[in-house]
């Protein structure tokens, strides 16, 4: 699958930008330096024509369908989600990530408050944990580790 890119350019409205999309070959780990200085000479390129600024970028790396059936349970509704809240472990900084059509079958809820997950349930939840905080990193520093504090359920319908 090829990669795409997006780059925001900022005109004088502070409220009004409009993206710059195309398509790329596929960056993989083999070819990703070459790429990055091909992206550097483009960026580079794209600014000496615009009056504009190029305010922000967003490269997708690999874009490819995983699974395209529709759920067994008609309960895997977008309604439902986990509201993950997380901090970042130097800034102390909060975020927040929601995730949608979470199976409530398999996840252990917190003793006296139905509405959220137990994080340390020795399951697949403790295994989300372990591999959330191991790969995701905090939304302004990306060399920032995080800790996941709490998975609540919430959506329309709870």
């Amino acid at each position: 699958m090829a990669s795409s890119v997006t780059l925001t350019i900022q005109s004088i409205v502070a409220k009004e930008t409009s993206p710059v999309n195309f398509t790329t070959y596929q960056i993989t780990a083999g070819n990703l330096a070459a790429w990055d200085a091909e992206w550097a000479t483009y960026k580079a390129a794209l600014d000496a024509i615009l009056i504009g600024v190029i305010r922000d970028e967003d490269v997708r790396v690999y874009d490819a369908l995983l699974d395209a059936a529709l759920p067994a349970s008609n309960l895997a509704r977008r309604e439902l989600k986990l509201l993950l809240r997380y901090e970042g472990d130097t800034s102390g900084d909060k975020y927040t990530s929601e995730i949608p059509c979470p199976d409530l079958a398999a996840l252990t809820m917190e003793t006296g408050d139905a509405n959220f997950v137990s994080l340390s349930d020795a399951g697949v939840m403790a295994a989300f944990v372990t591999a959330a905080e191991a790969s995701m990193r905090a939304p302004k520093d990306d060399t920032e580790t995080i800790t996941i504090q709490s998975a609540q359920v919430v959506g329309r319908n709870i």
